[in-house]
């Protein structure tokens, strides 16, 4: 059977004339739409989400329910021992390897270490910061979890409340002299008086999905649930105010951990990985990476340490500290572009 004539053939062929391209230039054309639409399929061609309607890939899915082993790591028993803190020369870390397309689109800063300070072994880290001269920590694992107020020249627990054993603590953050602390999958969050470390009125709030990390931009909460969107909350009522899809060039960027706001950027650990995302709230775009290569590594005395997470910033003499869970040092680093 002859082919069947495109659209332009038989327009050319009714006017009884010869067509007014070579009969293989629509061939090529329809050739091209399909090369693209694989490419396309496979991620090889970049797409950034609608500012209407995101495509139906990108809407981020719920985070898969996870045993505590595997989210929450070990249940650990056993004392704090000394630990040997790394010898802090600033260096400047070598930056992860990355796809040439990536390197186009998302810059990849690196770091160097200004400083190192003792940290308790066996808290695991789920929330970070930094306030009046002290650390403020949620630690996480059932049964071992506290908010605490920490000294970060030596390390010490200034004060802790420790949450009921069946409360897993998850992120933290400070608004309004009130310390606001997630649990992971109770669903329950917790608010403490900074000074006193009473528990406030509403004691509890709660929010519909698990609870991860937890930051402010000094108006609204901003908290993650371990998928690509981030949840922005009334700091009175706790009521959802909008959500926003967190995006690279690449797609959605999910397993969004520990938050931190810091120069009009939302910062949050990426579980399992050591990368910092560098956010604008308003588009929820990354802006760039922080590659945090190497600090795992550099632990002493075969310390068992878990993954990166942990961020805080003292605003009043700009320095971003680091760390994470059963990690025996907390970093001060200094991000190089």
């Amino acid at each position: 059977m002859a082919p069947v004539p495109d659209e332009g053939e038989r327009r050319a062929q009714d006017a009884g004339g010869i067509s007014p391209w070579p009969h293989w230039l629509p061939m090529l054309g329809r050739m091209a739409v399909a090369v693209f639409s694989v490419l396309t399929l496979n991620g090889c061609v970049p797409k950034a989400p609608s500012a209407v309607q995101a495509p139906q890939s990108t809407i981020p899915q719920a985070a898969p329910e996870m045993e505590p082993e595997t989210r929450g790591g070990p249940h650990l028993q056993g004392t704090s021992s000394p630990v040997t803190l790394p010898t802090v020369q600033p260096t400047q870390c070598s930056l992860l390897a990355a796809s040439p397309l990536e390197m186009l689109s998302t810059p990849i800063a690196s770091y160097e270490i200004v400083n190192a300070y003792p940290h308790d072994p066996l808290a695991f880290t789920q929330g970070l910061l930094f306030a009046d001269g002290f650390l403020y920590e949620s630690t996480g694992l059932y049964g071992q979890s506290t908010v605490r107020q920490v000294n970060l020249e030596t390390g010490e627990v200034v004060r802790e409340t420790h949450l009921s054993p069946d409360l897993f603590g998850e992120g933290l953050t400070l608004h309004d002299g009130c310390l606001i602390q997630l649990t992971w999958q109770s669903r329950i969050g917790l608010v403490y008086n900074l000074v006193s470390f009473d528990t406030m009125s509403p004691t509890t709030f709660t929010y519909p999905t698990e609870g991860w990390g937890l930051t402010t931009d000094g108006h609204l909460l901003i908290m993650s649930d371990g998928t690509a969107t981030l949840r922005y909350l009334h700091p009175m009522t706790f009521n959802l105010v909008r959500e926003q899809d967190v995006w690279t060039e690449q797609g959605v960027v999910t397993m969004l951990n520990e938050l931190e706001y810091v120069h009009g950027e939302i910062w949050a650990n990426v579980w399992q990985t050591e990368r910092i995302a560098r956010i604008d709230p308003t588009t929820g775009r990354v802006k760039a990476w922080i590659d945090l290569s190497g600090l795992t590594q550099r632990m002493s005395g075969g310390a068992q340490v878990d993954v990166l997470n942990g961020i805080a910033h003292d605003a009043d003499q700009d320095r971003i500290f680091v760390t994470g869970k059963l990690w025996p040092a907390v970093f001060e680093i200094r991000v190089v572009e």
